[in-house]
């Protein structure tokens, strides 16, 4: 009989608040002065100004965590393009103010550690803080005053028309997959579980294309990631982890309900499972989201995101086993009235 696991996150004091890039994205066409409609104008501009005002207050906290990633892709044209990024990198760093979470790769990784021994240690109560993902800010003097440091304008804007083009035939992919799953009738149940077996199926497909290096066969740039997947988790296990140290023992815990219980795993797959089986079509961002809202979610305690993941992740109630409170425009004024008696 397995053991009821039970994931107790800490979070920070002051509280973090989490902006999604298309909220960044408004707050900086609002500021350049492009189309915003009068009501998103005028909802940006108070919550960008009382977001602001609470982090000089050091009552609440913004921290930079991957938005940048996705920003190179958000408008067309060149020109336009930079000085939209500028903008949306200058906004980040005056929320931030130097403070940011690992890459979501690195807060992926930290958990599945965390989980890795706790599977081998059979504890039922896991502590998941915020302090092993948050880097607090660096600040340096300069010329007698301070400043911040932060993420740097780099290869963001390099090969744009190639990263629009992989981006649009993935979404194309993603859509008519889940458009064949729903046609198949797979239910959420069924969909999940598939999620929660990704990562072992991954790993395995790694291992095979290893051996076929081996036999010297060429390898795609795709194959030599999953390559790298699979190295990463057998070394950890092979750190974290516990008898065998083997393959099968790593096997082992992917199948296990610690795995499940990483709260990435547990929010991405659940979120996955539920876009998978959504009479909704799939939006060219929400793949994105998934990834960096299930980093965010655990430990955040305000979320500002698109209506269509607010409410799947309310549907799913991970609001509420996580105790963040998810809002989207629509909830402005909750999210205000929150926000400005802290």
């Amino acid at each position: 009989m397995s053991k009821k696991i039970n994931i107790v996150m800490e979070k920070s004091t002051p509280p973090m608040i989490w902006l999604d890039t298309s909220i960044i994205s408004k707050i900086a066409r609002y500021k350049l002065g492009k189309s915003l409609n009068e009501s998103d104008k005028e909802r940006i501009s108070k919550l960008y100004i009382l977001i602001l005002e609470k982090v000089k207050e050091k009552k609440l906290l913004c921290p930079e965590a991957d938005q940048i990633e996705e920003l190179n892709l958000f408008i067309q044209g060149e020109d336009e393009y930079k000085k939209f990024v500028k903008e949306c990198y200058n906004i980040i760093a005056s929320l931030s103010v130097g403070s940011r979470l690992y890459h979501h790769k690195g807060i992926e990784r930290v958990q599945m550690q965390l989980l890795m021994k706790a599977f081998c240690n059979r504890e039922e109560k896991i502590h998941v803080s915020y302090k092993d993902i948050y880097n607090e800010p660096k600040i340096m003097d300069f010329r007698g005053g301070k400043i911040f440091l932060t993420t740097q304008l780099s290869g963001a804007m390099e090969n744009y028309s190639k990263q629009l083009e992989a981006k649009g035939k993935f979404h194309k992919n993603y859509e008519n997959l889940r458009q064949s799953k729903v046609n198949d009738g797979l239910t959420y149940e069924e969909a999940l579980e598939i999620e929660y077996l990704d990562e072992l199926q991954i790993i395995e497909y790694a291992k095979h294309l290893y051996f076929k290096l081996l036999n010297g066969e060429i390898l795609s740039q795709s194959d030599f990631e999953r390559m790298r997947i699979y190295f990463e988790k057998k070394r950890d296990w092979e750190v974290y982890g516990c008898v065998p140290k083997s393959f099968e023992g790593l096997k082992k815990f992917l199948r296990s309900d610690y795995y499940k219980s990483i709260p990435n795993v547990d929010i991405s797959s659940k979120l996955f499972a539920k876009i998978w089986t959504s009479p909704k079509k799939i939006e060219s961002g929400d793949t994105k989201d998934i990834k960096y809202l299930s980093i965010i979610i655990p430990y955040y305690d305000y979320v500002v995101t698109d209506k269509k993941m607010k409410n799947f992740i309310s549907d799913l109630e991970l609001d509420t086993k996580y105790d963040t409170r998810v809002f989207c425009l629509r909830n402005f004024e909750q999210l205000f009235n929150e926000i400005e008696i802290l």
